[in-house]
Parts: C-alpha cells; sequence; structure tokens
C-alpha cells in the first residue's frame, strides 16, 4: 500500500519523517524496519532484500548502503563515515576513488548517511528517530550515535548499491541549507557532542571543539569570508539559544544509555594525521582551496603579485602587519617572559587565574576582601587556548591587540559607509599611529586594550546618532559585551564610553536626524548592561583607590607632544614626522563631500574635546584620567576616521574635475601622512622595545626559596620621584598578573603610602620597622627609580643592603616579619593594639616566632612557641578572620589601626587561621553567572527567532 504525505510547507528532514512515522503507527501497519530514502536517490537491484537480510543476520539497527555516483557509477561516494573526537567528520573513501571491490564485506561504521537507511523499528521506539530540530546536515550522526550507546550497531551492506546525486551538497537545487551549509555542519555537530558524550569525554571534546569553532572563524574573517566566519559564530549562538532542549534531549539519549563511550570512540578516527588534515584545512582558509586545473588552465600565464594584492587587499594588509609585528618583535620571541609598565608575568599555572578570580581575598597588595576583576577570566582563556603557555600568552596579547585594533578600526569605517580606499588608509594609519607604538613598545596593556577595542566602542554612538544605520538591539548588545571585556582589562574604558556618548550627544544637539537623547539613551543603556555583566566586581570601581582614579599627570609633556599624539612616556616617533595623522585628518574635515559634512563634524569636535581632556591631565586635573594617552585614543580614532573620508573625497574629486586646491591639500596631507606611516613601519622593523625587559631580570630567585622555608612575606617595590614616591607589594614570586588592576585601598593603603613619604622626606631613618607591619621583607628600588629617592632609602638603617640585580637594588628588611607569624616582644605588642605611628617608639626588632604556614589561598597554620603573646596578621581588617589556637576560637581585633591581631592565652601550641567570607562572594558569582547566562540565552534565542529558525 502507497501513501503520500504532502506537507504545506518546509518543516526539516526529521520532522518530515516524523510526520510520516505518524501516519504509519496510525494505520497500525506492521513493519519490522523502515527504510529512508532521499529523493535524489535510486537503490540497485535487490538492494532491499539484501538490506533487510543483513539487519538480520548481524543484529545490527542501522544498514546503510554502499553509494556511488549518480554521473559515474565507477566511483565511490560513500561507505559509512566517522569522525574524530571532537565531530569533525573523516570520511572513509578518498574523493574520486574507484570502485575496485575494495569494500566488500559487511563493516560496523560511526555511521551512515541518511540517503540510503534501513532502521530497526525496535531501534526507533526505542531511541526515535532524526532530531526534529536538524533541518539538514549531521542527522544521521546524531541518530548513529544514539543508537550505538543504546546497545545498537550501524553496519554498510557492500551488497546494497545505491546511486546518489547529492543534490543539496552540490548546491544543484535550492533549498534551506543552501549557502549556510557551514552554519547547519557546525551546530548540528556541536549539538550530537552535547546529546550523546558522557560527562568526562565531553569536559574535554566540548571546549576543544568550540575553540576549534571560534579559530575557524577568525580565519575566514581575516581572510575576508565574512559569511562563513559569521555562520560559525551563528552555530554557536542556536547551541546557545538551544541549550535548554539540547539538555532535555541529552536527558532521553543518556536515559537509554547501555554502553561506554568506548564502544563510539573505538569507530572513531584516531592519530596525528587527523592533527594534519586540521592543519590543512587551516591553510586552506588562508590561502585559498586548491583545486586541480585542467590543461587550458595551465598554459595561463600565474597572475602577478600586484593582481593578487588588489583582488585581496584586506588579507594582503593583514599579512603585511602580521609579518611587520613579528620582525619587529623577534627580540621578544627569544627570551623568557617579558614584563612592561603594566604588562606582568603570566603565572605558571593558567588555573592560578580562575582561582584568583573566585577568591574574595586579595592577598598579595596588603590583603582585602573584594572581588577579582573578570579581566582575569579573559586571561585564563587566553592561556588555555595557547595550550596553558604564559610564555606564549603573553605574545599574543602584546602582538594581538594592535591587529585586534585595525579590525576594529575596519568595522567602525564599514559602518559608516566608506569605501575601501579610504577603510583602508584609516585602518593603516590607526595601527600605526604614535599612541599604539608607545603602548606597545612601553607595555601598557591598558592602553593596548582601549586602543584595541576603541572604535568598535564608538559604533553604538554613531549609529544612535544617525551616522549609520541603527543596529537595533543587536548593537546594543554587542556595545555592552565589548564594553564589558574592555573595561575588565582596562577599566578607564567605561569612563571614555560614557565621555564620548555625551560629547557626542552635545554635537548631535538641535539636528534633524537624532536627538541628543537617543544618544544619551544609548550610551546609559550599554553603560549600565556593561556594569551589570561585571558585578560585583564592578561595583569597586566607584571606591576610592580603584583604577580609574587620576594618576597625577606628567608635566613633561607639552601640548605639542599632545597635538603630535605622543603623550606617553615612549616616543616612537620624532615630533618632526608625528603629525601625519592630525594633518591628514584636518584635511579630512576640510575636504569632506556634503553628504559627510555631519560625521566628520562629530568626529572633528570629539577630536578637539580629546585633545582639550588630554591637555587637563598632563597639567594635573584631578579625577579625569590616570594619564594623558587615554583620552587622547579618542583624537587618534577621530583623525583616522576623518583622514579615510578625506582620502575617499579626494579620489573621488580627481576622476570629477581638473587639479585644484582640494587636490594640493589632499596631496599634502597624504604625503605627511605616508612619511608617519612610514617611519612607524621602520620603528617596528627595529624591533626597539624600550619599555619590555625580560621578566627573568625582576627578581632574585632565592626569595622564592626563602618563602619556602620561613613563610610567606610581601616585598615592596620602589619607584618614582623624591616628591611622589609609588610603591607596589607583591610576593616573593614577584609580581604577576593575577595582581593585575589589583589595587590596595584603604587604611593598609593609606599607612603605606605614608610610610614612603616619611622615608622620602627624612622623617625616619627606622623604614624597616615600619614595613614590617605589612608583612615587607625585602624592598627592591627599580633602576628607574629617581636617585634621590634610592639615597633615601639606603638611609634607613634597618634596611641593610643585600645585592645590585640587574640594575635594581635589593635591601633585606632587618626588621622585617611574614605575613603571618607570632610576635613575643612587649613593646611592639603594645605597638599593634595602638596606632600605625606608634610602631616608631617600638624596639627596632620585633622578636618573632617562626611564620605561619600558608594553606589555601585565605589560610594559615603553625606552631607557637610557648612565649608568644599574639597573632600579627599583616592583612586589611575584616571581622571575617577567625583563629583557633589549640581548639579554642579568638576574636580578631584591629592592629596598628588597619592589620589584624589575635590575642594569645599561655602556652600556645598549634593555631589555624582561616578567613569565612569566601561562601558569600562565590554566591555573588553564581548568582552573577546565572544571569549572564540566561541574558545570554535570550539574546541567542531572539536572535534565532529573527532567522527563522526552531
Amino acid at each position: 500500500m502507497r501513501r503520500i504525505v504532502s506537507l504545506e510547507r518546509r518543516i526539516g528532514y526529521g520532522r518530515a519523517l516524523a510526520a510520516g512515522l505518524k501516519i504509519a503507527t496510525e494505520r497500525r501497519l506492521d513493519a519490522d524496519a523502515f527504510l529512508i530514502l532521499h529523493d535524489d536517490a535510486a537503490l540497485g537491484p535487490g538492494a532491499v532484500e539484501s538490506m533487510v537480510r543483513t539487519m538480520q543476520t548481524t543484529g545490527a539497527g542501522i544498514v546503510g548502503a554502499k553509494l556511488l555516483e549518480w554521473d559515474n557509477p565507477l566511483l565511490l561516494q560513500d561507505f559509512g563515515q566517522t569522525t574524530d573526537r571532537y565531530g569533525r567528520a573523516v570520511p572513509r573513501v578518498e574523493r574520486g576513488e574507484i570502485d575496485q571491490g575494495q569494500h566488500e564485506q559487511v563493516e560496523e561504521v560511526l555511521y551512515a548517511t541518511s540517503a540510503a537507511l534501513l532502521v530497526a523499528r525496535e531501534l526507533v521506539e526505542k531511541v526515535g528517530l532524526f532530531d526534529p530540530r536538524f533541518v539538514a546536515m549531521r542527522d544521521d550522526f546524531d541518530l548513529s550515535w544514539r543508537a550505538r550507546i543504546a546497545g545498537y550497531k550501524t553496519v554498510v551492506d557492500p551488497a546494497a548499491v545505491a546511486r546518489h546525486a547529492s543534490a543539496v551538497q552540490r548546491e544543484i537545487r535550492d533549498s534551506p541549507v543552501r549557502g549556510r551549509m557551514r552554519y547547519f555542519y557546525e551546530r548540528n555537530m556541536i549539538a550530537t557532542l552535547i546529546k550523546n558524550y558522557s560527562l568526562p569525554h565531553l569536559a574535554i571534546a566540548l571546549p576543544f571543539t568550540i575553540l576549534l569553532t571560534l579559530v575557524n572563524s577568525l580565519l575566514y574573517f581575516l581572510t575576508g569570508r565574512r559569511s562563513s566566519a559569521v555562520q560559525l559564530l551563528q552555530a554557536l549562538q542556536w547551541n546557545l539559544a538551544h541549550l535548554p532542549s539540547t539538555l532535555r534531549a541529552r536527558t532521553r539519549a543518556q536515559r537509554n544509555r547501555t554502553e561506554h563511550d568506548a564502544v563510539v570512540t573505538d569507530l572513531m578516527h584516531h592519530g596525528a594525521t587527523r592533527l594534519r588534515a586540521q592543519f590543512e584545512r587551516a591553510v586552506e582558509k588562508v590561502v585559498g582551496e586548491v583545486d586541480e586545473a585542467s590543461e587550458d588552465e595551465l598554459e595561463k600565464p600565474r597572475p602577478r603579485l600586484a593582481d593578487r594584492v588588489r583582488a585581496h587587499p584586506v588579507g594582503s594588509l593583514v599579512l603585511i602587519a602580521v609579518v611587520l609585528g613579528l620582525v619587529g618583535a623577534r627580540s621578544l620571541f627569544f627570551s623568557q617572559q617579558i614584563a612592561g609598565v603594566d604588562l606582568l608575568p603570566f603565572p605558571s599555572s593558567m588555573r592560578s587565574f580562575f582561582t584568583e578570580f573566585v577568591s574574595g581575598w586579595r592577598g598579595p597588595a596588603a590583603g582585602g576582601a573584594g572581588p577579582a576583576t573578570p579581566g582575569l577570566v579573559v586571561l585564563g582563556i587566553l592561556t588555555f587556548i595557547t595550550f596553558g603557555s604564559g610564555w606564549l600568552a603573553q605574545r599574543v596579547l602584546v602582538l594581538g591587540l594592535p591587529l585586534v585594533g585595525a579590525l576594529s578600526m575596519n568595522r567602525l569605517c564599514s559602518v559608516l559607509g566608506m569605501n575601501d580606499r579610504g577603510r583602508r588608509l584609516a585602518v593603516v594609519a590607526y595601527a600605526a599611529s604614535p599612541l599604539m607604538l608607545g603602548a606597545f613598545g612601553g607595555g601598557r596593556l591598558p592602553d593596548l586594550v582601549l586602543l584595541a577595542f576603541a572604535p568598535a566602542l564608538l559604533i553604538p554612538l554613531a549609529r544612535a546618532a544617525g551616522l549609520a544605520p541603527g543596529g537595533g538591539w543587536r548593537s546594543v548588545a554587542a556595545g555592552i559585551v565589548w564594553l564589558a571585556i574592555a573595561t575588565s582589562l582596562a577599566p578607564w574604558s567605561v569612563v571614555f564610553f560614557a565621555g564620548a556618548g555625551i560629547l557626542i550627544a552635545a554635537l548631535c544637539a538641535g539636528t534633524r536626524k537624532t536627538t541628543a537623547g537617543d544618544v544619551l539613551k544609548r550610551t546609559a543603556t550599554v553603560v549600565g548592561g556593561a556594569l551589570i555583566v561585571l558585578l560585583p566586581w564592578s561595583a569597586e570601581l566607584f571606591r576610592a583607590g580603584s583604577p580609574l582614579g587620576a594618576g597625577g599627570g606628567d608635566s613633561q609633556r607639552t601640548m605639542t607632544d599632545i597635538l603630535a599624539l605622543s603623550a606617553g612616556p615612549i616616543r616612537a616617533l620624532p615630533l618632526a614626522v608625528a603629525f601625519g595623522l592630525p594633518v591628514a585628518g584636518l584635511a579630512g574635515l576640510l575636504g569632506a563631500p556634503a553628504q559627510r559634512r555631519r560625521a566628520a563634524a562629530i568626529f572633528a569636535g570629539v577630536a578637539f574635546v580629546s585633545l582639550g581632556v588630554a591637555w587637563a591631565v598632563a597639567r594635573g586635573v584631578p579625577w579625569i584620567a590616570p594619564r594623558p594617552e587615554l583620552p587622547l585614543i579618542g583624537a587618534a580614532v577621530a583623525w583616522c576616521v576623518l583622514a579615510g573620508i578625506g582620502f575617499d573625497a579626494a579620489a573621488s574629486r580627481l576622476r570629477a574635475r581638473a587639479f585644484g586646491l582640494p587636490h594640493l591639500v589632499a596631496g599634502i596631507a597624504g604625503i605627511v601622512l605616508l612619511v608617519q606611516i612610514a617611519a612607524s613601519a621602520g620603528w617596528i622593523a627595529r624591533g626597539d622595545h624600550p619599555g619590555l625587559v625580560a621578566s627573568g631580570a625582576l627578581i632574585p630567585s632565592f626569595l622564592a626559596e626563602q618563602a619556602a622555608q620561613e613563610g610567606p612575606f610581601r616585598v615592596a617595590w620602589v619607584d618614582g620621584t623624591i616628591d611622589a614616591p609609588s610603591v607596589a607589594l607583591s610576593g616573593p614570586a614577584g609580581q604577576t598578573m593575577l595582581q593585575f588592576l589589583q589595587r590596595p585601598a584603604g587604611a593598609a593603603a593609606t599607612d603605606l603610602r605614608r610610610t614612603f613619604a616619611a622615608i622620602a622626606s627624612d622623617e625616619t631613618e627606622s623604614g624597616g620597622r615600619l614595613l614590617a607591619t605589612f608583612g615587607v621583607q625585602y624592598v627592591i628600588v627599580r633602576p628607574t627609580a629617581d636617585p634621590l629617592l634610592a639615597a633615601a632609602v639606603a638611609r634607613q638603617v634597618d634596611l641593610a643592603l643585600s645585592q645590585r640585580f640587574n640594575n635594581a637594588i635589593v635591601y633585606v628588611n632587618e626588621a622585617g616579619l611574614p605575613i603571618a607569624t607570632t610576635v613575643s616582644t612587649p613593646g611592639w605588642t603594645q605597638a599593634s593594639a595602638s596606632t600605625f605611628a606608634a610602631v616608631a617608639g617600638a624596639e627596632a626588632s620585633p622578636r618573632a616566632g617562626p611564620g605561619l604556614s600558608q594553606t589555601g589561598g585565605t589560610g594559615f597554620s603553625g606552631s607557637a612557641a610557648t612565649t608568644a603573646k599574639e597573632i600579627l596578621l599583616a592583612e586589611d581588617f575584616s571581622p571575617s578572620w577567625r583563629a583557633q589556637v589549640d581548639g579554642k576560637p579568638l576574636t580578631p581585633q584591629r592592629s596598628f589601626g588597619w592589620a589584624i591581631r589575635f590575642v594569645l592565652g599561655p602556652n600556645p601550641n598549634h593555631i589555624v587561621v582561616t578567613w569565612s567570607g569566601q561562601r558569600w562572594h562565590r554566591g555573588a558569582l553564581v548568582l552573577e553567572l546565572l544571569l549572564v547566562i540566561g541574558v545570554a540565552i535570550r539574546w541567542s534565542q531572539r536572535a534565532a527567532r529573527e532567522r527563522g529558525e526552531r
């Protein structure tokens, strides 16, 4: 009996088969198996009988056919499929392989293509058929995997022959998959892994698969294949949006499990050849796939280099930038980890980033309860991507941020509707700007981050101002994500965005296309969303001592330096050639065409106001920015956009009319800018990075060994001038990226600054005794410190010169104490119960018992001498600290006005000190994580609905 089921609309392959099975169930057809056959496939004689016989003899749940090419039956198309452990398909038949009888035995395979399948009814009743959410692609992979872990094998019968046209994959006809095969392939593959792997295997396979998807997307984007890159990202988005339904499907699949993962992984592809295949595919994404050419094509002359560059301008610029950057950074690849002004060495384990993030106590910098920056998670993910190598993660971070900045500028110019020529000029000028070079050469990580994200951050504001088509909710959501990432690594980014929004709103006041209210509303939404995403850490940005505070300015920087965008401590270019960008920007402002004048006026306003703000910061105006380079980034972005606008206009005028004054102005500006770009390229190629040093040259190695023997202590790093000394605390291993953006605050920070102010002004000669309250046992004067400040440190009677280490001076604190210890000196115990100033009258050498060993991230334990009077803990006071001595609890008291002391009873012995505030901090992080996941799922679901997907 034949029944044709017609559907009113396309509902996908899985749903269509489900509709057919429903009819069969309603008619109560007595069938032991179901035959699935694509409409572009034709079975050979006796194929069905052979498949039924194979199913009966082997007990398989799924039987596939040997597929031959439709146009050439001598060529094998498929004889079962397999994948690697991460779901990437590995064909068992080579392309163009001739059928010579090499596959004449029934073989078990991981899965067989759905073009011709015989599926046992028992299997369908137990595990179902195809996932109804899968429109096409990888549905057979998912079915066979679910069947195998439920105890049903998949085999291929060589006697069952079918010809297959592969009309969908070859795009011979129209289908929902046409032009979006990468999307459906990737999304269904990831969902299949989530549904069918056991948790231990999924924990390994899923992160690697997602990472590979992101890498492939980046490669597609860098080589100009934006559609393919977007498809891969949309595949990840679909899986996030449909995660609840995927987890429900996983529950059903795992409920039917009777076999371990080993029965599936044994059928998968193993070995290094798979890695080679992945590398070859990556190369193909960069240079294009290699196809065999005909003899006529081989006789044609090979395209010239100029033609290749003209055909792929973006890829050529990226390639040139990467090569030039690698040449300039050659010295960085033959050293240990590097360090700069704000760039610190990475810890030995990437796990340290995540451990420090979830910890609610900031230990090395004088202690204190408070959340860590989510930027630690970003750095941890980067270290994971670089295979756990801090050395490689540093290079990727420092060298990759300028490239991200170039791509960000390219995106801004594209949104503004610039032509290719203007966009390319803006991208090159931005990447070669003095600000970018100075931040790179000095290791200014927050500056590099803001430079990388600033153009992208201005996109939602430009859309709200009517300078570009409105992006709707997507533009707002993207702005929140980018601002959150930038702020987590460069906190002043939120001030930059808010200030830019207010400024653009003021410049838009009274225009017809938009209102200031629209821009202000967009600004408030993005800023508020980013701060919510970054909770609870974002609350720390509004406390005293936060990274948003002013840095005092630099009176040595003149207005000329600021106009040339060379306000940083490292001047990469001579002033004679540093004015190319502002000159080109002014020329672009003067030569902007009528349709671009409003955009040119707004960006010119951004540039001039940014210059004024930078001048104010350089002159010490408080609470604007930590340093003048940060507001100057707005001017750099604006000048680049104006230069691109002007270049577009000049190129158009050359075709429209004879040579005149506009051409002369544009020509002069272009020459000045090209000279600057050439000078920047020369600076990069020389590899002169005065602010970057090998981290191994920062601290003597014996300090870590001493800490292991005597207990943890701190090291004070001294820099600055006699009038403005600066000090930072670290553990004995030195400063690492775990302390990135960690600023001491509260009474501890106040007293630390007071101590060094007293040392610098010769108010005391017992600075070591004052530093002992902070657990400081060594003082290192950096080579960049003012000689007068170094002399003041040398005059302290309780700081003994230890050694000179790579131009730094190391002093040992003879009055030093470990971070956690017991003391018995009467004068010292009396001083500890008083204020910090009372330390000056205490004994010069407090007698300390053995230091307590650190247990976990926020605990100490050890033994006390019978004469010990109290426990001193050089951590910022918190009532959540607890101590137990021989099982008896002790209550914390304030020491020196900011630290912690526990008064001991007679004959103390075993001591345990712990901090009990961790659970509240981690609870807040869990709530924040659930909020972010919920918002991300809603965002992805909305995007999927707009694409018309289930």
